[in-house]
């Protein structure tokens, strides 16, 4: 059998196997390396809601195909923005308390804060121009 994850290739079988689990901990390790920077639920106030600059913050699991879809839209974001807003992403499964009380039931969900504050929302797969537009509207 042959099971594909992301551009990886993973085999069962005896030899195979162990193999297999390996490329899977690279491409982990690898998308972990692509992020903007995480924030967590014991960092979040001290990152986005005392933050001098607005703040994007991006919702998602690992098991969520939309979410790494709009992950390298999220790093370009972050790239072109850096300086003018702080992007930061959320594992909802490893941060379930601030999730909860932002009310995240659909991920990806983006939000942006100001000053401390919600400002906007937008939950699924976006596009990259028209995220870029709703930032520089809300902030």
């Amino acid at each position: 059998m042959i099971y594909s994850i992301n551009y990886f290739n993973m085999f069962i079988g005896s030899r195979d196997q162990v193999a297999g689990l390996q490329q899977k901990s690279i491409i982990t390790q690898h998308i972990e390396d692509k992020m903007a920077n995480n924030v967590t639920d014991s960092s979040f106030k001290k990152e986005v809601l005392e933050s001098d600059l607005p703040v994007l913050v991006d919702f998602w699991a690992e098991w969520c195909g939309p979410c790494k879809m709009l992950t390298p839209i999220i790093d370009e974001i972050s790239k072109e923005l850096k300086g003018k807003v702080k992007v930061l992403k959320m594992n909802i499964d490893e941060n379930p308390n601030i999730s909860s009380e932002y009310g995240i039931r659909s991920i990806p969900t983006i939000m942006l804060f100001k000053n401390g504050e919600q400002k906007d929302t937008k939950i699924g797969l976006q596009q990259k121009n028209s995220l870029l537009d709703w930032i520089n509207k809300s902030v």
